[in-house]
């Protein structure tokens, strides 16, 4: 009856019966399902929140992993190179890589391939630093002044990069590497480092071994 005092005003009447539905009903309704309804019906919001956080790291972690650490190389306990001589003595290039290396013929400098020089042999033995990179160096020096030569070509240049494989290795090997252009008398050392980053500039040295006294051109 419209005078009754229980009947309300339809006003209020369509309030009440709006907040007399589950409240995670309206949220569903509103958000129209995915995630956050999931977790909503799992519990009440103050539960929710949390979850759908942790549920969004997860996420994230598998689309965009992060990015790994590098792995320094493992400690080398030992490494040397040795028995440093001159294998065979003024040859060219050229005869070096046919002998060696053929497929360096294609990529090698076609005007230093008659370029006379020496082959030299050497022994590299390391011990630990499985998977460590190495490289070996040369440079000639004049016997009678101690200096490294002028000549660009035959100072510091690498001649190998190696990466042993077992605990402790020992690997021979040859390079090849061209005479002084001008009179006296010289000597070639090579040298070993551990190289300690990919482009390998960072380098450690380990060790040296010299060759025999030989002239120069």
């Amino acid at each position: 009856m419209a005078g009754s005092p229980d009947a309300a005003p339809k006003g209020t009447r369509a309030r009440s019966v709006a907040l007399t539905l589950p409240w995670r009903r309206i949220v569903q309704f509103a958000i129209g399902g995915g995630l956050l309804t999931a977790f909503i019906a799992l519990g009440n919001a103050a539960d929710a929140v949390p979850k759908v956080i942790n549920a969004w790291k997860t996420v994230s972690a598998v689309v965009s992993p992060p990015t790994p650490t590098p792995v320094p190389p493992p400690p080398v306990q030992r490494a040397e190179i040795a028995e440093v001589a001159i294998l065979e003595p003024r040859v060219t290039q050229r005869h070096y890589l046919e002998q060696n290396n053929p497929a360096g013929l294609s990529t090698a400098d076609p005007a230093g391939l008659d370029r006379v020089g020496n082959t030299y042999a050497y022994k590299v033995a390391v011990r630990g630093g499985v998977g460590a990179r190495f490289a070996v160096k040369g440079t000639t020096f004049d016997t009678r002044t101690e200096a490294e030569d002028a000549d660009p070509n035959l100072v510091n240049v690498l001649l190998r990069t190696i990466t042993p494989v077992p605990d402790e290795a020992e690997q021979r090997d040859r390079v090849w590497m061209p005479i002084p252009g001008r009179t006296g008398m010289f000597y070639v050392r090579l040298e070993l480092f551990l190289i300690r980053n990919e482009q390998a500039t960072d380098l450690e040295w380990l060790g040296k071994g010299d060759s025999a006294v030989f002239r120069g051109r």
